[in-house]
């Protein structure tokens, strides 16, 4: 049996499923790409300013003890700047950042398999960090300025 174009069907269990034309194909621009480079204890700068839309992170562990690249989303109207200086000051990471948005570990000297895609916001900052400890009794990286 063959419907017309837009003509409801009845499915199983009183379901309505409408069937519509196809979508355009969308446009897919490669995504920007950013090399994070991190040391003991420090990440290389990274550009101060990156356009909004799909951004792919690499992480390179150039130090000799394991790091991890965090990319946190901050709250509305936190600086990166503020939010590192108040958590380095005591604050808690949660009073600044909105959410976490991803997570490469890797040992020292080494790159991790992966990479990690964000579909960056227009207007929302974001922040890198290294939150290990090279010891249970020693202060995070970020404390040591990573």
């Amino acid at each position: 049996m063959t419907l017309p174009k837009g003509c409801p069907l009845a499915l199983a269990a009183g379901l309505v499923a409408t069937f519509a034309p196809p979508l355009p194909a969308q446009t897919k621009a490669e995504p920007k790409q950013i090399e994070v480079v991190g040391t003991d204890y420090a990440f290389l700068p990274l550009p101060a300013h990156i356009s909004a839309g799909p951004t792919l992170f690499a992480f390179d562990n150039r130090g000799k003890v394991q790091h991890e690249m965090s990319i946190s989303r901050l709250r509305p109207g936190v600086t990166p700047e503020a939010a590192i200086k108040a958590i380095r000051d005591g604050a808690k990471r949660g009073d600044f950042v909105e959410r976490a948005v991803g997570i490469l570990i890797v040992g020292p000297g080494k790159k991790p398999d992966g990479r990690l895609l964000v579909d960056l916001m227009p207007g929302i900052s974001y922040v890198v960090l290294c939150t290990l400890k090279d010891t249970p009794e020693s202060p995070r990286h970020l404390m040591l300025g990573m």
